[in-house]
């Protein structure tokens, strides 16, 4: 008998030089799958399989699928905010339309025993997989819980359009993705979290660590070094984070430390290209973050909306450094505060925590010590990789 068909459909291509670490995660997710004897193929749209950065995932068929491209302007982007307001979680209809009408991904679909979709963005398509294989068993990775992060930036988001453009979203996103959820066999997600628990109690959701580089022998916090934030700055809650950051936070810092440096490392800076200045520097996208990891005094998490794990604490960690972090930066990682150098959500308390943290090179080097050992023993990939291929390879034989 074959090994079974997995059938992956994810908004964004994987590669192991993708600008977010949602991306890389998928890279090593399906290639991991197909080092253990699963076939595998991934749908994503077109666009996205050609702008991918670094190497594809080896053994994975990737597929591209024709969308159709945005509108330019700002009729498309008032269109795109109206749709991302009143439909709930649902990919633009042209998306589902060329989804469901794919020659290529039917015959994909028709060879395929689970059906993994990557990010609720993307579950509202296992609606056309349905119509063709009612009895497909379908598996959910939750990357974010987006109703919550909606809620979250209803309160948190600086600009009023954007309080207002979540506060309408948010219940019927939620209401979508509970929907959604609810019709999964399985869901994987990066975090407990009550909501998920509430809205797919009968899933059992099942926690999976996110892909993390492991250094062997991180230098850890560097004296008089930059502190670091590590974001992809397409996305609106990081865009948030570093506005709080910057105008909030960092103005009683500066003061208060001469020579402090803030460094915005990730894609996409044209976002945040106005919080540039003399002791702020913006990075742009960097296919390699190691160097940065290795000269940086202490790394922030300033998350004020995420509804998920922040990748960007536990690879912090990995590599041996001193977090200040919000709660919601600091919570979905571990309730354990000795393994940050601060948790804050008021930017005076922020701001102290990173200037003790600045002021004394022996506790971020002992704070970061331990985080690192304690990542390395709580995220094992490999386990959870093990794991999903024999729950995979179940629901294909029926179990």
């Amino acid at each position: 008998m074959a090994d079974p068909r997995v059938l992956v459909l994810a908004p964004f291509a994987p590669s192991d030089g993708a600008p977010h670490a949602g991306g890389r995660f998928l890279h090593a997710w399906v290639t991991g799958l197909a080092e253990r004897d699963l076939r595998v193929s991934l749908a994503v749209p077109a666009a996205a399989r050609a702008q991918a950065l670094g190497r594809p995932p080896a053994g994975v068929h990737v597929l591209g699928v024709d969308v159709p491209v945005p509108r330019p302007g700002i009729a498309g982007r008032a269109g795109r905010w109206l749709h991302r307001s009143l439909a709930g979680l649902a990919p633009a209809p042209g998306v589902r339309r060329a989804y469901a009408t794919s020659a290529a991904l039917a015959a994909q679909l028709a060879d395929a025993a689970v059906l993994e979709v990557q990010w609720s963005e993307w579950l509202p398509l296992v609606a056309a997989v349905r119509r063709v294989r009612p009895d497909l068993p379908v598996a959910a990775v939750v990357h974010d819980v987006r109703g919550r992060a909606l809620a979250e930036r209803a309160v948190s988001a600086s600009r009023r359009s954007e309080r207002w453009s979540a506060r309408l979203a948010a219940p019927r996103v939620a209401a979508a993705e509970a929907r959604w959820l609810s019709s999964c066999d399985v869901a994987w997600a990066f975090a407990a979290d009550p909501l998920l628990e509430t809205v797919a109690p009968r899933l059992g959701v099942r926690l999976v660590p996110p892909w993390l580089e492991l250094p062997a022998a991180p230098p850890g916090p560097q004296p008089g070094g930059p502190v670091l934030f590590v974001a992809a700055f397409d996305r609106v809650e990081n865009v948030e984070a570093a506005r709080w950051l910057v105008r909030s936070v960092w103005p009683a810092v500066r003061g208060a430390h001469a020579g402090a440096r803030l460094v915005l490392a990730g894609a996409h800076p044209e976002r945040v290209a106005d919080l540039a200045g003399s002791d702020v520097t913006l990075t742009g996208y960097l296919a390699e973050l190691g160097p940065l990891y290795a000269s940086a005094a202490a790394v922030v998490a300033p998350v004020r909306g995420a509804g998920g794990l922040p990748f960007k604490v536990p690879q912090a960690m990995a590599w041996a450094l001193p977090v200040v972090a919000t709660t919601l930066g600091a919570d979905p990682v571990t309730a354990d505060r000795t393994l940050f150098a601060a948790v804050a959500d008021d930017p005076a308390d922020f701001a102290a925590g990173i200037l003790a943290t600045l002021a004394d090179p022996a506790r971020g080097r002992a704070v970061g010590a331990a985080a690192q050992a304690w990542v390395r023993a709580a995220y094992d990939l490999d386990a959870a990789l093990d794991a999903a291929a024999a729950l995979y390879r179940d629901l294909a034989a029926g179990n």
